[in-house]
């Protein structure tokens, strides 16, 4: 595996600038944490604090907080229809807990980017894919991407940016929503 989750691991190394692009590396940081921890509605703040604070560990600059919230909240909303578009996509004969951790993180932020916005598509593509290039090896890196370019013609609430995520006031992303 690459060096996703290494706190040690050298600044320089980091291929993102824009605030944008920092803020898609953070939602996967969150989609990842989200699989371990319960976060109530009224604690997300809590979680893009944490997330924000992890920037310096990466030597991330700027990171847009509103795309940053917009990923995380349309993650938690979405989180049965976007699995299921993974589940769609993969072999057959996988299933969603064949995946390793890190990868179901990327494809879920990127998904959710790709099916809940109106960003183009090669760009949150591209993106995702550099984020997988910096964390996993080249086959897992070539798996995210087979599975984003072919989820990327499923559109549902393209465009529709997800206010109130959470309605039982406890969101959790597990491995398996």
């Amino acid at each position: 595996m690459g060096k996703f989750m290494e706190a040690d691991s050298k600044s320089d190394d980091l291929p993102w600038y824009s605030g944008k692009t920092s803020a898609r590396f953070l939602a996967v940081q969150g989609a990842y944490s989200m699989m371990f921890s319960s976060y109530a509605a009224e604690d997300l703040d809590g979680l893009l604090e944490h997330l924000c604070e992890m920037r310096g560990v990466f030597g991330l600059g700027r990171v847009d907080k509103k795309l940053l919230t917009k990923i995380l909240r349309s993650m938690l909303a979405r989180c049965s229809e976007i699995d299921a578009t993974i589940s769609e996509h993969i072999n057959k004969n996988w299933s969603m807990d064949r995946i390793n951790l890190v990868s179901l993180s990327i494809m879920r932020a990127g998904i959710c980017e790709l099916l809940c916005f109106s960003t183009n598509e090669s760009i949150v593509i591209n993106e995702y894919v550099d984020i997988a290039s910096y964390a996993l090896e080249d086959a897992e890196v070539n798996f995210v991407n087979a599975i984003l370019n072919k989820a990327k013609t499923v559109r549902f609430g393209r465009g529709t940016e997800v206010q109130n995520p959470v309605s039982d006031g406890v969101a959790l992303l597990p491995k398996s929503c």
